[in-house]
Parts: C-alpha cells; sequence; structure tokens
C-alpha cells in the first residue's frame, strides 16, 4: 500500500502518516527503522535532543535519499539566530544527508529571538538545507509572532490525540493554512482503554489505536506514531486506509477531556 501525502504550504509533499523515534536509541531503532521501511514508511521523525541521528541513518542506509521525508528539530537551548546554522549542520552531519525536508524549531521561546530563529530557518530554506520549515510545541502566540513578520509556518507538530483535540488550535492553523502534525496521536497507549474507541475498534474490525489514527488522519492532521514491534508498525501503516463516518468522527470529538501529556517545565503553553 502506499501512503497518500499531504501538500505543505511550501509546496512540498509530505506522507500523512510518519515513525516517530523519541525514545529508540542504538540498535533498536536501526532495527526498528529497516522494518518500518521495509513495510512502506517513507516519513522519518527525529530530533537533536533525541540523541538518535546516528542510528536513524543508519536504519536508513543505502535508501534511495530522494524516497525519504526526514524531519529534524532544533533544541530550545540553541534559539538564537547565531546558533541556527551551526545546529543544522551538525544534524546533517549526524544523518548523514546533504539536506532535511523539515526542520522544526522544537519549543520555541518567545523570549529567545523566535521570529529570527524563524527568519534564519528561512535562510536556511533558501540555502537548500532545508527543503521547509517549521514549529513543533508552537502556541497561537508563537506562531501570530511569525506570521506578524511576514513569514511562513508550513507546519506545527504539536501533541494531539481524541483526548486532547486542541481544537482552538487546530482552527487557528486551518485558517492560517498551517499544517498540523500530531505527535503521542496514541495518547501513550491510553486510546487502547476507551470504551469509546473500543467499540468502534470492534465496529470496524480494527484495534482502538487504528481508529485514533484514523481519527487524525480524517481531521487532516499529519500522524507520527511510535512502534517497535512489527505488529504494531504494521497497524498504525495500515490505518490510513481506515474510512470513519461522520458519526464516528462525532463520538470522538465528545471524548476529549483537554488532557495533555507532555509537559516540561520549559514549556510555553500560557504564552
Amino acid at each position: 500500500m502506499n501512503m497518500p501525502y499531504k501538500q505543505l504550504s511550501s509546496g512540498i509533499d509530505v506522507p500523512i502518516l510518519g515513525l516517530g523515534t523519541w525514545q529508540l536509541q542504538g540498535a533498536t531503532c536501526v532495527e526498528v527503522i529497516k522494518k518500518a521501511f521495509a513495510i512502506g514508511y517513507r516519513h522519518f521523525d527525529t530530533a537533536a535532543i533525541y540523541k538518535n541521528h546516528e542510528a536513524v541513518a543508519e536504519g536508513l542506509a543505502g535508501k534511495p535519499r530522494g524516497d525519504i521525508f526526514l524531519v529534524s528539530k532544533l533544541w530550545h537551548e540553541e534559539h538564537h539566530p547565531d546558533l541556527v546554522e551551526p545546529a543544522l549542520d551538525r544534524a546533517l552531519k549526524e544523518l548523514k544527508t546533504d539536506y532535511l525536508d523539515l526542520y522544526l524549531v522544537h519549543w520555541p521561546k518567545q523570549k529567545a529571538h523566535f521570529p529570527e530563529v524563524m527568519y534564519e530557518m528561512e535562510k536556511m530554506r533558501k540555502k537548500g538545507k532545508i527543503r521547509s520549515m517549521g514549529t513543533c510545541n508552537a502556541t497561537i502566540h508563537h506562531m501570530q509572532d511569525v506570521l506578524n513578520q511576514g513569514l511562513d509556518i508550513p507546519v506545527n507538530q504539536v501533541e494531539l490525540h481524541p483526548f486532547f483535540q486542541q481544537e482552538e488550535l487546530a482552527k487557528f492553523c486551518r485558517i492560517k493554512a498551517i499544517a498540523i502534525t500530531a505527535y503521542s496521536p496514541l495518547a501513550r497507549g491510553a486510546v487502547l482503554e476507551s470504551p469509546v474507541l473500543q467499540k468502534l475498534a470492534e465496529k470496524h474490525g480494527k484495534t482502538a489505536g487504528q481508529i485514533a489514527l484514523a481519527w487524525c488522519l480524517k481531521n487532516n492532521y499529519i500522524v507520527i506514531p511510535k512502534a517497535t514491534s512489527e505488529k504494531h508498525l504494521q497497524e498504525n501503516f495500515a490505518a490510513s486506509s481506515l474510512h470513519l463516518s461522520q458519526s464516528d468522527m462525532d463520538e470522538i470529538r465528545a471524548i476529549d477531556e483537554d488532557r495533555r501529556l507532555i509537559l516540561p517545565d520549559f514549556a510555553e503553553f500560557d504564552y
């Protein structure tokens, strides 16, 4: 099965379902990447802070670069205009590639030159070191600061799942043509215990996890679930072909609890 693509406002196409690699390390990461590629995954998401660039590169070694959509992120401690290019060059070296398809500002800091950092990211795009840029964990206020400078934000990657649907942020992104990538779309496994998702899973002959992913995709979000077993990699990949009805979507919308799971002390979600 070929994975459908979504076109970003920057004009590039991204596979709508990819593999998140947070907490994947060493040989395990290498093998998971190899299995995922064999299944059909082409979108791989990593970050400098994950400390697995080299393992991701090893897993993708020998694969045609043009077939791969590779994402990494600029850690918040390097959110200064002078640090953007050196950090990117380091990531490129570790990932053994000449460019990234998408480079995200990881946990933006509104007091640390955030719009200026995004301007530097745009310069990296013009240099050909990245094909597109974006943000990760940006609030509406963060994004508006950037948009006010005349810069585009093709993607904002955020925690999003049936228990944390972020409707206000999602509406803002739709209006501004900012694609959303949902991380932790399975709510760290909590979706598997949801009676509503279990009922829908039985109805469709699928798993509750596949229902949660299909809900994200039906909402036109990109998703990057993490998995390690071949079984779960296969199940997640197959979710892209699952069709949910409007009544299914309405049932899932009703279970929103505003339950954020990822809240580090340096986050600026109150900005």
